[in-house]
C-alpha cells in the first residue's frame, strides 16, 4: 500500500511539471504574439504615418554658387564643379577633395566609384571612396561616360566619321586602355550607353534613319569569353521601328531596362541578352525613375481630373504601384521606398505602397532633397544651406 502510494505520488509530480512546461510554453507563445503584433503595427504606423513639416538638425552654409552640382554618394554626398569634387558628411564635412580643371563636368557614380568627365573635351578622372584619383586623358572629345563598382569605366567619344566607346581602368597607369569598340555613321547617332557594374558588360543605344525609316538598335556588348568569341564583341541587338530609345540602363548587374518614348523593355543579361518583360502605353512617358529593384514612369493621365499616373514594377515586369496624382513637380527620383517629388519650393515623398509620405513647402529654393535613413531623415540642400532635417507632424 505504502509503494502503491509513493508512485502515485511520483505520478502527480511527473504531471505536474509537465503542466508547468505546458504552461511555460504557452506563456512564453504569448509574449512572442504579442511582440510580434505590436512589431507588425509599429511596421503598419511608420509605413503609413504622413508628416507635413520638418524640422532641421544641422546646417552648414554652402559657400559655393549655384553651377556646383550635388548627387547622394551612399551615405554621403558628392559635390562637384568645374573646379573640383568632394564628398561629404551628413554635417556638410569633406572626407575627401580633388581638384581639377573642367568647362563641362559630368559625373557618374558606381557603388564606392565616381568618374568625372569634361563633356567636350578630352579629361576625365576616377576617384574611390577615400578620393585616391586615376585619369585618363582621351584622343578625342567626350560625349558620355559611365564608371563600374570597380573603377572600369565606358566613354562615349565622338570622331568626324565614327563614334568610339573606349573602356578604361584609369588606376592601371601602364595600360589604362581595355578596350575600344568603334562604329560608323551607318550604325546611327549614339544616344545614350552603359556599363555593368562588374564592367564586363555594356549596352548602347543607337539611333538611325534607313529608307526613310527611323530605327534605334539597342546592342549588347560582352568581354567575358562569350564576347571574344563574337563579331566586335556583339552578344545580342534589338531593333526598335520608329521608335526613340533616350536611355538605356544596367539596373543591376544583369537586367537592363531600355527606356522608349511610350515603352520600356526588360532584358536579362548574364551573358546574352534575353526579353523579360515588355509594356507599351497608350501616353508618351513624361519621366522615368530607377532603382536596383524597381523602374517607375510618371506619364500622362488620360482619364480622371489628376495630372499624371504613377506606375512602378519591379525587375520581372509586375506592377506594384498604379496611382494618380496632382502633383506639380520639376524632377522625381527614387530612393528605396521613397519616390520624391519636388520643385523649387514644393516637395512631395510618396511611397512605393502608394501612401504620401510627405508634403511641403520651402522658403529658399530647394536643389536637392536625398534621404539619410529608411525613416524619415534627409538632406536638404537649397541656395544657402546643406541640412540634415527630420521629418515630423504638426503636432510634434
Amino acid at each position: 500500500m505504502a509503494r502503491f502510494k509513493e508512485l502515485l505520488d511520483d505520478g502527480n509530480k511527473n504531471i505536474n511539471k509537465k503542466q508547468n512546461k505546458r504552461t511555460f510554453k504557452i506563456f512564453i507563445s504569448i509574449i512572442i504574439l504579442i511582440a510580434l503584433i505590436f512589431s507588425i503595427y509599429i511596421f503598419y504606423s511608420i509605413a503609413h504615418k504622413s508628416y507635413s513639416t520638418y524640422k532641421t538638425l544641422s546646417s552648414t552654409e554652402r559657400a559655393d554658387s549655384n553651377t556646383v552640382k550635388y548627387l547622394k554618394y551612399g551615405n554621403k554626398l558628392l559635390k562637384y564643379s568645374r573646379d573640383g569634387a568632394s564628398a561629404l558628411d551628413n554635417k556638410g564635412n569633406v572626407i575627401w577633395n580633388s581638384t581639377y580643371d573642367m568647362k563641362e563636368p559630368k559625373a557618374d557614380i558606381c557603388g564606392d566609384y565616381v568618374a568625372v568627365a569634361d563633356i567636350g573635351s578630352k579629361n576625365l578622372y576616377v576617384f574611390d571612396n577615400k578620393g585616391k584619383a586615376g585619369k585618363v586623358e582621351t584622343l578625342l572629345p567626350i560625349l558620355q561616360v559611365k564608371v563600374a563598382k570597380q573603377g572600369v569605366v565606358a566613354v562615349l567619344l565622338q570622331d568626324k566619321n565614327a563614334n568610339i566607346i573606349s573602356i578604361y581602368y584609369p588606376y592601371d597607369t601602364s595600360k589604362p586602355l581595355l578596350n575600344d569598340l568603334k562604329t560608323s555613321t551607318e550604325d546611327g547617332y549614339p544616344i545614350d550607353i552603359d556599363i555593368s557594374e562588374d564592367g564586363t558588360k555594356l549596352v548602347t543605344s543607337y539611333l538611325s534613319t534607313k529608307n526613310g525609316v527611323t530605327e534605334n538598335a539597342v546592342t549588347f556588348y560582352s568581354f567575358s569569353e562569350v564576347g571574344e568569341n563574337a563579331i566586335n564583341n556583339i552578344v545580342g541587338m534589338f531593333v526598335y521601328k520608329q521608335v526613340i530609345v533616350p536611355k538605356v540602363e544596367f539596373i543591376t548587374n544583369n537586367i537592363v531596362c531600355a527606356f522608349a518614348e511610350n515603352k520600356f523593355t526588360l532584358y536579362s543579361m548574364k551573358e546574352q541578352p534575353k526579353t523579360i518583360y515588355e509594356e507599351t502605353f497608350k501616353s508618351e512617358i513624361r519621366s522615368i525613375f530607377y532603382d536596383e529593384e524597381r523602374i517607375g514612369f510618371i506619364l500622362e493621365n488620360l482619364e480622371g481630373s489628376e495630372k499624371y499616373k504613377i506606375l512602378v514594377y519591379d525587375l520581372k515586369g509586375k506592377k506594384i504601384l498604379d496611382k494618380t496624382v496632382d502633383y506639380d513637380y520639376e524632377n522625381v527620383a527614387i530612393y528605396g521606398n521613397d519616390i520624391i517629388f519636388k520643385t523649387n519650393l514644393e516637395c512631395y515623398i510618396l511611397r512605393v505602397n502608394g501612401n504620401e509620405k510627405f508634403h511641403g513647402t520651402f522658403d529658399k529654393n530647394i536643389s536637392y532633397i536625398y534621404p539619410m535613413n529608411k525613416l524619415n531623415k534627409y538632406y536638404l540642400i537649397d541656395d544657402v544651406n546643406i541640412k540634415e532635417i527630420k521629418l515630423m507632424e504638426d503636432n510634434e
